[in-house]
């Protein structure tokens, strides 16, 4: 079988869900090359399932996977041995159907995490090359930037369940990525007092931004921007404009500059860190020479 692109690997970890984890198999913007998205008319012909919408009623939410079923779905992704493991544990969480009497979403919530740091290890084992850091596996994490913005000053650091809290997330969820972050010297736990504290002020990672991955989690950022506008862009809190303008050529080094010095600026003087919820900014700078 071909390899998958680590790209797509990434995204299958980062997926929050069974049913959004079986959508990126049929996502035709994703940016990587393999595996090329199916169709729900190709996945039914290779997993023997009578209904073309079977699956996508699944992902939609319109229907639950069931141990029937689960058999078939790993057949039509072609998923074996960890991908599969892996799979079971995420539909096993959210599934009743799939867990034994003394087994609980929180047994599989840390059977997910477990499979998650295993697949990381074989991707990084396949292909040097393409070799991503445990750092940048944790920024791009999907509510990695919230969690960290939500860990209060540093001296203090916050519990799991202020931070749950401000970030609107699950506790298992939480606890999962500040795990990885600690792993990778995000944060700290502190024992006695059960709260995590940031080792820095705020994230860097400037030199993340020519990697592809960077612009994933940038992309993501905006997709997420996009749904909270939809109920939120005649509200006085939130801040919605776009503007185009002409500008000298000479002035566009400079102008982008600024723009980004402002934004740490206010980033870093201007944050509250014991604050009780999360406000998110996106900057897209382009031209179009």
């Amino acid at each position: 079988m071909k390899t998958w692109d680590p790209l797509f690997e990434n995204e299958l970890l980062n997926a929050h869900d069974y049913r959004s984890f079986l959508a990126m198999f049929f996502r035709k913007d994703g940016g990587w090359q393999y595996p090329r998205p199916l169709t729900f008319a190709g996945f039914t012909e290779k997993s023997g399932f009578s209904s073309k919408s079977f699956l996508n009623d699944i992902i939609a939410g319109r229907k639950r996977a069931s141990p029937t079923s689960f058999e078939r779905i790993c057949l039509g992704l072609k998923l074996k041995s960890n991908w599969r493991e892996y799979l079971y544990c995420l539909v096993a969480r959210d599934e009743e159907s799939f867990r034994l009497p003394h087994q609980s979403p929180d047994y599989y919530e840390k059977e997910i995490l477990k499979h998650q740091q295993r697949l990381l290890k074989l991707s990084r084992s396949r292909d040097v090359s393409h070799e991503v850091s445990p750092l940048l596996q944790v920024l791009t994490d999907e509510g990695s930037a919230e969690i960290f913005a939500s860990l209060g000053e540093v001296e203090k650091g916050e519990t799991v369940a202020t931070i749950a809290d401000r970030c609107r997330l699950p506790e298992s969820r939480v606890t999962g990525i500040l795990t990885r972050m600690s792993e990778v010297g995000l944060v700290t736990l502190d024992t006695q007092s059960g709260r995590y504290r940031p080792l820095a002020n705020a994230l860097d990672a400037n030199e993340l931004k020519t990697q592809e991955f960077f612009k994933k989690c940038y992309f993501r950022s905006l997709e997420k921007t996009k749904k909270r506008f939809a109920t939120q862009a005649d509200s006085k809190q939130s801040l919605f404009m776009t503007q185009t303008f002409s500008v000298s050529r000479t002035r566009l080094e400079a102008m982008r500059t600024e723009l980004a010095d402002l934004i740490l600026k206010f980033a870093s003087t201007a944050e509250d860190p014991s604050g009780d919820t999360i406000a998110e900014i996106n900057i897209g700078f382009t031209n179009n020479l």
